[in-house]
């Protein structure tokens, strides 16, 4: 049996970021054995939990294109 877990839609990751603080990634897609990640909104000091604030919303920015707000990928 394989005790190894293997990455699944929704799974949430844990990123160090610079000046000692953490974000996270949360897995959109799987094509193949190439991974989607959304950047979540979550920064803290604090390695995030699931139940942590900002965990499960995707990072939204403004298009320089043309001006309107879309998930960051």
């Amino acid at each position: 049996m394989n005790s190894k877990r293997t990455v699944q839609v929704g799974d949430v990751f844990a990123s160090p970021l610079p000046m000692n603080k953490y974000g996270a990634v949360k897995v959109m897609d799987i094509i193949g054995r190439s991974y989607l990640l959304g950047i979540t909104s979550y920064i803290d000091e604090q390695i995030p939990t699931i139940e942590s604030k900002g965990v499960h919303h995707i990072l939204i920015t403004e298009s320089i294109a043309d001006g309107l707000e879309k998930p960051f990928f």
